[in-house]
């Protein structure tokens, strides 16, 4: 019943809406497109390449300014003002090549295919192969070189399987040398999600989960079982770290192979508990991917795990009428750390006590989200209803106003919601569910699309911004500006009845 209401009266919001004018967005998206195309290479420093750039001010076609602090967490960081970064190039690269597909017009998908084939021929570091990709290393644009970081991946699923067409060595050179996070194989699969790594796991979900779905994937393409032993490995080991009575895993575990790795009080309060919903909305959607990959008998174990670990948080969540929901628990009790409940949806929410004084950062529709790509994923139907029940926090009314002061989200964050509407239609056939993400569509296009761009809007994380910079004149893959032109497109196509051509990928940066 509560579910039936709470559809019901999202449909009647969605029936009240103002459309938005141009209802067919593939000119704007084409014209972004050709934007991305022209200005957006690196015609930068004294070697001029088929690179893209991770920002462009779009007044002035040109990077920001070297300080500029949005999408850095220090100096020169991944997604700098100067850096091109491949991590973060996915909703990019799929909007390329879909487009390509959807006009017929090669022109996205060479562009696509001449970034790439530069990338993998020259940028992997001879030493290990990885790529110069992450929160803390990217390649400068202006300066030609490297900037010194550590190495991370985490997250995402990138195009692996275009990536692989056109530079097969240098993919899987990179793939396998993700081995390099973990410290000492014959204690454990303990990793740090840094590289060069410390002496003790550093182990976030987050990266653990990416680098299964990057050795299933490259199991699955080349049929060698050392890939899929170890992706086996990594989801054991990770599914032995979590508590067996709640089966809650903390977002750095305790690895009895390193007893003398956790002596700081914060590792310690971070090892007894949840943070960032992390197990539910990176690990366990990296762990349906890689069970899609593997099929149904030997992705079995994966997707097992998976639910185990969503449903060990949503049974705990306790949703009310208005979407409020506990986000963080005690590993043995399954209890909520905190008395007060995430009430926004959009913004992150820090919480702290005097007993958890280290504080965690919850984004609320991420929960809801990574429902929506696991009911898609599963079929299953609890995962629906809880969706159902999240459906308050996204509070849908505050985007049917296509005018004034916009809403201080960002594009990411909003593509993602998008096609978390998007997957439950796909996963139901109910039809008030492309109605929300075509809603969300109207406001994104009267909202974030500026003079041919879909610029960034305001980061979700609080220390990426930058107040001197406007995110709303402002271009970043990092920010999500081609996540939310792709997750457009996927709208229009599925709402005009056509295939749903792009290979979802449930995560980008925000």
């Amino acid at each position: 019943m509560f579910t039936a209401v709470v559809v019901a009266l999202a449909s009647m919001a969605l029936a009240e809406s103002k459309p938005y004018a141009a209802a067919d967005p593939l000119p704007q998206i084409r014209r972004f497109a050709d934007n991305l195309i022209e200005h957006t290479r690196d015609k930068y420093g004294p070697k001029h390449t088929p690179l893209f750039v991770c920002q462009l001010d779009i007044d002035t076609k040109a990077l920001p300014p070297a300080d500029s602090r949005i999408y850095a967490c220090r100096s020169r960081g991944g997604a700098g003002a100067w850096m091109n970064n491949l991590q973060f190039d996915s909703g990019r690269l799929r909007l390329l090549y879909a487009l390509s597909e959807v006009t017929g017009d090669k022109k996205y998908a060479g562009a696509a295919d001449e970034y790439l084939r530069y990338y993998l021929a020259n940028l992997p570091e001879e030493g290990t192969g990885l790529f110069p990709w992450g929160d803390h290393r990217g390649y400068d644009v202006v300066e030609d070189e490297t900037i010194k970081g550590s190495h991370e991946f985490k997250l995402i699923y990138p195009p692996w399987d275009r990536m692989y067409r056109i530079n097969p060595k240098a993919v899987t050179r990179a793939i396998e040398s993700l081995k390099l996070h973990i410290i000492d194989e014959s204690r454990s699969y303990g990793f740090n999600r840094h590289y060069p790594r410390g002496g003790a796991p550093h182990s976030m979900n987050s990266s653990g989960g990416a680098y299964i779905v990057a050795w299933a994937f490259l199991y699955k393409t080349t049929g060698r079982e050392k890939y899929l032993e170890w992706a086996n490995r990594m989801a054991d080991y990770l599914w032995s770290l979590r508590n067996p009575k709640t089966d809650l895993l903390a977002a750095m575990p305790y690895d009895p192979a390193y007893p003398d790795g956790y002596k700081s009080k914060i590792a310690q309060y971070r090892l007894a508990r949840t943070d960032y919903m992390g197990q539910m909305t990176w690990y366990s959607a990296n762990l349906l991917r890689a069970s899609q990959l593997l099929g149904p008998s030997e992705g079995a174990k994966f997707r097992r795990q998976a639910l185990a670990f969503i449903r060990a948080f949503s049974k705990r969540f306790d949703v009310q009428e208005d979407g409020s929901f506990h986000a963080n628990f005690d590993l043995a009790s399954g209890k909520p750390l905190f008395d007060q409940r995430i009430t926004e949806g959009w913004q992150i929410v820090r919480q702290a006590n005097k007993t958890h004084w280290v504080p965690t950062g919850i984004v609320g529709i991420r929960a809801p989200i990574s429902l929506a790509f696991a009911h898609k994923m599963t079929g299953e139907s609890d995962l629906r209803e809880m969706f159902d029940r999240f459906i308050p926090l996204f509070q849908i009314e505050r985007f049917e106003k296509l005018d004034g002061k916009p809403e201080p989200i960002s594009a990411g964050l909003l593509s993602q919601a998008i096609v978390a509407f998007l997957n439950m239609y796909q996963a139901s056939g109910e039809k008030s569910y492309l109605d929300q993400a075509q809603l969300l569509c109207r406001y994104a296009m009267a909202r974030f699309y500026v003079d041919g761009w879909f610029v960034c809007g305001e980061p979700t994380v609080p220390r990426y911004r930058d107040p001197k910079a406007n995110v709303w004149r402002l271009y970043s893959n990092r920010g999500g500006s081609n996540d939310l032109a792709l997750a457009m497109l996927r709208v229009h196509l599925v709402g005009a009845g056509k295939p749903d051509i792009v290979d979802d990928d449930p995560f980008c940066y925000f």
